[in-house]
């Protein structure tokens, strides 16, 4: 069940316009007129700040997303530069670590053997951007 505030609030207002010009001094159900009308204030209050936190919280919407694409755009760069890197590069356990697949695991995803069953492998060693190291590629 959704609760409607304003329309809460103006069903009360015109209540207490009723009490007060035709009961003002009688209590309804233990209850009087000013602390009745002390609630629906304090609930006038509340939304009103309610708004307020709402203007804010939109507003800071704007700089957070610049701020998250400028941090986008500079990982960026920061990948570009470790794949340039000689001694870092696209075969390198910190380009693993990134989460991107090597060159070797590249190559070896690909199918090593050609349409009439022979392998295509070679001798040649595949470049490495200068990076000699052991790839650790289990999957735990």
């Amino acid at each position: 069940m959704k609760i409607h505030i304003k329309k809460i609030i103006e069903e009360l207002e015109t209540f207490v316009s009723g009490w007060r010009k035709y009961a003002a001094n009688k209590p309804l159900s233990n209850l009087s007129l000013e602390s009745v009308e002390a609630d629906i204030k304090d609930l006038v209050d509340h939304e009103k700040d309610m708004k307020l936190m709402k203007q804010d919280y939109r507003g800071r919407i704007a700089p957070r997303t610049s701020k998250a694409m400028c941090l986008r755009d500079k990982r960026r760069r920061l990948v570009a530069a470790v794949k340039a890197d000689p001694e870092l590069g696209e075969n390198s356990a910190f380009w693993r670590s990134l989460g991107f697949k090597t060159l070797e695991e590249q190559r070896g995803s690909r199918s090593t053997e050609g349409n009439d069953g022979t392998s295509e492998s070679t001798d040649e060693q595949p470049t490495t951007n200068g990076s000699n190291e052991n790839l650790d590629t289990d999957e735990t």
